[in-house]
């Protein structure tokens, strides 16, 4: 079996698992524990335990930045002065280009190469 199929084979069987502890959990008919963190807490916690995960979001966040830094600096020299204004040059909503340059949503490839073609670069030059 190729390695390929045996990773299908285990998620199918770890999906399965999953869908029947959940049919057993509803039959139990119990009431759930909710957790006791926030999901920001929860990551604080997990960053400070796993090392990987502290990591990985390290080079994230230098990736976000490096991003940003790069984009605001190609935005400029593009004199693009409003997120309205690149949205219109990018066909994008000026919501979804605020998500962007809030640093919270680094963009797939479609946008980025709308976005290079607003600010009249090449897309490589918007890639960290």
């Amino acid at each position: 079996m190729s390695n390929s199929a045996s990773n299908s084979s285990g998620k199918q069987t770890r999906t399965k698992k999953n869908i029947l502890r959940t049919l057993e959990e509803i039959s139990a008919n119990k009431p759930l524990d909710l957790p006791s963190q926030t999901i920001e807490d929860w990551q604080v916690d997990l960053k400070a335990n796993d090392s990987n995960c502290a990591k990985a979001d390290v080079a994230a966040t230098k990736k976000t930045e490096a991003f940003l830094k790069k984009y605001f600096s190609l935005r400029a020299k593009a004199g693009l002065a409003t997120q309205a204004v690149v949205a219109r040059k990018s066909g994008r909503s000026r919501s979804y280009v605020a998500v962007v340059e809030s640093g919270e949503h680094l963009p797939q490839q479609r946008t980025l190469q709308k976005l290079s073609v607003a600010f009249g670069v090449d897309v490589t030059d918007l890639i960290p």
